[in-house]
């Protein structure tokens, strides 16, 4: 895991201000605002973060930041009810993202990319909260793993049922204030 977050912070924002290989194509404002992302490279894009900047008035600005990991699109694709907007962008696809109303002067850029083979580009700042977030969700997933095994392993039916309830209640944010 490290490696690819020392790629990522070696690439920095040059790489992506060179020759962005994601890039916001077109961005429509007012109702119905919306972005569409063109993945112009050769390898797939499973994170990216996208900032939309306004005015704010009196020479201010507002921006908005938004990543989307997809990196375990592979796994959850199948999921119905599956967001597409959560599911990574190939190479030479084009995705529209739906956006809270946007003001006329409204921008979007691309600020970071991590591609389907875990390097990256763009702000190093942006790169790591991605890779620190997917940490955090591989933890969690791992603990999901071995309560269904530790519970699975001993126990069937109803019983292992209301064993899974128990212990995921108690584990679960809500429980933890």
């Amino acid at each position: 895991m490290l490696k690819p977050v020392l790629a990522a912070l070696l690439l920095g924002s040059s790489a992506l201000a060179a020759d962005p290989p994601l890039v916001a194509v077109r961005l429509v404002t007012g109702p119905g605002s919306q972005v569409e992302l063109t993945n112009t490279g050769s390898q797939a894009v499973n994170a990216w973060t996208l900032a939309i900047t306004t005015s704010a008035g009196e020479g201010r600005t507002h921006q908005e930041v938004r990543t989307v990991d997809a990196y375990l699109s592979e796994a959850t694709r199948g999921v119905a009810g599956f967001p597409e907007k959560l599911d990574r962008l190939n190479a030479g696809q084009t995705r529209v993202i739906q956006l809270d109303q946007l003001p006329a002067d409204a921008a979007a850029r691309i600020v970071a990319i991590v591609f389907e083979d875990g390097t990256a580009a763009g702000d190093p700042a942006a790169i790591k909260s991605i890779f620190d977030h997917r940490v955090v969700e591989r933890d969690e997933l791992r603990g999901v793993v071995e309560t269904f095994a530790g519970v699975l392993g001993s126990q069937h039916g109803m019983a292992a049922l209301q064993e899974l309830k128990r212990r995921f209640a108690a584990s679960s944010p809500a429980e933890e204030k």
